[in-house]
């Protein structure tokens, strides 16, 4: 009976101390860990605790190839652990395979294309959000093809240069022809273009091959009819007003065929490229080439040793001083989400990781220019010369005769002037040139209901 009860006693001791014991250590975790009950014991999620996601990304060779993009590719790769699965296709087939998937829905999660929502349906694309779209001015934005007219969201990052286009042009040169810039009327630039000839170099280089290079020289020097004409983009706009029915335009496209025809532009037209453009104005073979402030990387990178050499310069068509004009444009280049994309959110934080300001920054240390985020990158001389043109007085800003309408309804569809141009160069007659162009044009605006087609 002692030894039962010692024994009971002992037990109660025993279960005594352990229970204190116990009770310490629930004293000790509670004042060391306040945030161990059961609904805070997992950690909060965060970044660095999110699986790495893998984003399909589609654009055409040309745009794939370009160091910039790389450059943004490779540090949100390095930076978020994420990884980029490109579908790349060839320059010539990308848009048409693309609408492809946009209609089955079998859509990448990004892409990369021409800043235009014209070019898609309204529910194929997802609006965008974050910083950068906050800076983007609105009324520009439905311009340059970023949003739709009647829409306050943003579609498109535009994460490219805004675009100056004119006339690229070799310095050496025009000092040998004794060539004194800027030309401010198509008399002064025929008399120029027969100062260049006459020391046996081409006037202007046109790579008639590639349609899009066709339209700078049509329409870089343009915007002078509808500045002359205040009611000929609200007239176009309405459908009550076609191109061939405009005396300015038909004498435009007249004087850019007699310029041709008076033996100012290169021989081989038909066959030549924008790299054999290049090579002729770096090497000094051509004065002026058509293009835009997004082949500036293009002779850095190829003629590093040339590159200072080359620049920029407005030019019109017009007999008029006074008209000389800047084309500037919106972005070149802009970056979509599908409204089918798979991963919507991993997609929208990539965008808004390349349209920070520190990778704007990194691109454009690449490729130069101005930007419409407002994002403090650097900018190319092409883009510095054309600016001051317009800071100085010198020239105006305007919009080019084909795309006009688009300040008045931004759903306006202006056409392909590059098949047009480049149809115009071959030896078209430039009134059918201009018929053929609007019954295009006709055709579509009717069947986007636009009013007054």
């Amino acid at each position: 009976m002692k030894k039962g009860r010692l024994l009971a006693l002992s037990l109660l001791a025993l279960s005594v101390l352990l229970a204190a014991a116990c009770g310490n250590n629930e004293d000790k975790n509670s004042a060391s860990s306040p945030s161990a009950s059961p609904e805070s014991s997992a950690a909060a999620p965060s970044e660095t605790n999110k699986a790495p996601v893998k984003l399909t990304f589609a654009t055409y060779n040309a745009w794939w190839n370009m160091e910039n993009l790389q450059k943004a590719i490779q540090m949100y790769e390095e930076e978020t652990g994420n990884t980029i699965d490109p579908q790349i296709y060839p320059d010539d087939q990308f848009m048409n395979v693309l609408k492809a998937k946009l209609a089955t829905g079998d859509v990448p999660d990004v892409f990369a294309f021409n800043p235009s929502v014209k070019d898609f349906g309204r529910d194929q694309l997802a609006p965008l959000s974050g910083p950068w779209v906050e800076k983007v001015d609105r009324t520009q934005a439905v311009k340059n093809g970023y949003m739709w007219t009647g829409d306050d969201n943003v579609y498109v990052a535009p994460y490219g240069s805004t675009s100056f286009m004119g006339l690229m042009y070799n310095k050496e040169v025009l000092d040998k022809a004794g060539v004194t810039l800027p030309l401010k009327t198509y008399g002064e630039l025929v008399a120029a273009a027969e100062k260049i000839k006459a020391i046996g170099v081409v006037p202007l280089y046109l790579p008639n091959k590639e349609a899009w290079t066709a339209q700078i020289n049509v329409f870089a020097g343009s915007q002078y009819i509808a500045m002359k004409n205040p009611d000929f983009a609200k007239q176009v706009a309405a459908g009550r007003l076609k191109f061939q029915d405009e005396p300015m335009l038909v004498d435009m496209f007249k004087r850019i065929v007699e310029f041709k025809n008076q033996g100012f532009m290169n021989d081989d037209m038909a066959s030549a490229t924008m790299p054999m453009a290049e090579q002729a104005l770096a090497e000094g073979k051509a004065a002026f080439v058509g293009g835009g402030n997004w082949l500036y990387q293009d002779f850095v990178k190829n003629y590093p040793d040339k590159a200072d050499l080359i620049s920029m310069t407005p030019f019109s068509w017009s007999d008029d001083p006074n008209d000389l004009s800047v084309f500037k444009g919106g972005s070149g280049n802009g970056l979509y989400v599908p409204a089918a994309s798979k991963q919507p959110e991993a997609a929208l934080d990539f965008i808004n990781f390349v349209m920070s300001d520190k990778v704007m920054q990194a691109m454009y240390e690449i490729a130069p220019g101005a930007n419409d985020v407002g994002a403090p990158t650097k900018a190319s001389s092409w883009d510095t010369d054309m600016q001051e043109m317009i800071d100085n007085g010198t020239a105006k800003t305007g919009d080019a005769f084909y795309n006009a309408a688009n300040a008045i309804e931004p759903n306006f569809d202006s056409g392909d002037m590059g098949a047009a141009g480049q149809v115009l160069f071959a030896g078209k007659d430039p009134v059918k040139v201009l018929e053929d162009l609007y019954s295009s044009v006709s055709k579509k605006n009717k069947a986007k209901k636009i009013p007054g087609f």
